[in-house]
């Protein structure tokens, strides 16, 4: 199951759903629990909420593992690293617009000007308009201003 910042595992009984921690040994949640670990994530205001405990299909779990290994490479500093994390997921994820443009934005940062240019533009082909993509827009110019 997906929940922010965080998996869970939801089994199905006879009478009753229980959900597990598997980060800390299958350890059972109840509401109170859920609602310590979403305010634990996302801040002391944050509360339980309709649709905020969702099923992930496989796709899913391997995006979201293969994220937080990016995550923690960014944090890192190691740039090459975090590439190969984000140009795997897009082999999972052809269609994940954000993840074009984070991966431009990687390319971008390692002087990876091609790659880069490539990135956006087929981020630009899923998002051709809005804020997103006039700020795309721009890095490209920008990336292009280096070529000449």
């Amino acid at each position: 199951m997906d929940f922010p910042g965080h998996f869970v595992i939801a089994l199905q009984g006879r009478d009753n759903k229980v959900v597990l921690d598997v980060f800390d040994g299958g350890t059972p949640l109840d509401p109170k629990d859920l609602r310590a670990l979403i305010k634990r994530v996302e801040g002391p205001k944050a509360e339980l909420r309709p649709g905020v405990l969702q099923a992930m299909g496989a796709r899913d779990v391997l995006l979201r593992l293969q994220n937080n290994i990016k995550v923690r490479r960014l944090k890192q500093n190691d740039l090459p690293g975090a590439l190969v994390c984000a140009e795997d997921m897009l082999l999972i994820a052809p269609d994940f617009s954000a993840l074009w443009r984070e991966t431009a934005l990687i390319n971008q940062r390692l002087d990876r000007v091609g790659a880069a240019l490539r990135c956006f533009e087929r981020f630009l082909k899923l998002v051709p308009q809005g804020e997103a993509a006039t700020r795309a827009r721009a890095a490209m110019e920008e990336l292009r201003s280096r070529l000449n």
